[in-house]
């Protein structure tokens, strides 16, 4: 079972490198991963359920790897900032976004996630603002991340993970320590 639906997921997220998000049928998905619709609707009554485990399963993950938002950036190790070994291991759905017509609101689930987790974990790096800032302040994390990321893309993945992460946690210590700064 689980094969099969992996197979029906990667068949989709390769005709999307081919053709827009619309015009990518059922058909399409099973011919693609040399399956018959029976084998497609014993998992999924339409495209858009497909699509829609992609995402969930896709960003539950991605939440996981954002766990470190737990802990102050002093307190973090290199290891725990799996946010780009992440967008590796999905490469092929990540690299979507620079379609214009690929999965309907994927890219504003993925930054939501990431508003979502900051805001419910209570991200020390934000605890001390006053509540008006706060929003803001996790909107551009969350925004700057998300750019990071694209631009990642864009560049075809040439930055190893390792690097961006080690820089990824030097932007956190530093706005940490101009947050702290700012409450003297």
């Amino acid at each position: 079972m689980r094969r099969t639906k992996n197979s029906l997921k990667n068949s989709f997220i390769e005709l999307l490198e081919e053709k827009p998000y619309e015009k990518v049928t059922v058909k399409d998905i099973v011919d693609h991963a040399d399956f018959n619709r029976t084998t497609f609707y014993n998992y999924y009554n339409y495209k858009e359920e497909l699509v829609d485990e992609i995402i969930r399963e896709t960003l539950l993950d991605f939440s996981r790897t954002i766990s470190f938002i737990l802990k102050p950036p002093q307190e973090l190790q290199l290891q725990e900032i799996t946010i780009f070994e992440h967008i590796l291991r999905h490469k092929n759905l990540y690299k979507l976004w620079n379609k214009p017509e690929s999965i309907p609101g994927f890219m504003n689930k993925f930054v939501d996630t990431i508003i979502n987790e900051l805001k419910k974990n209570e991200h020390p790096l934000f605890n001390n603002l006053c509540t008006n800032y706060t929003d803001s302040a996790v909107i551009l994390w969350a925004y700057g991340t998300f750019g990071l990321i694209v631009s990642w893309i864009n560049e075809d993945f040439e930055t190893p993970a390792k690097d961006l992460s080690t820089d990824y946690l030097k932007l956190l210590n530093s706005v940490y320590l101009g947050i702290e700064k700012l409450q003297e």
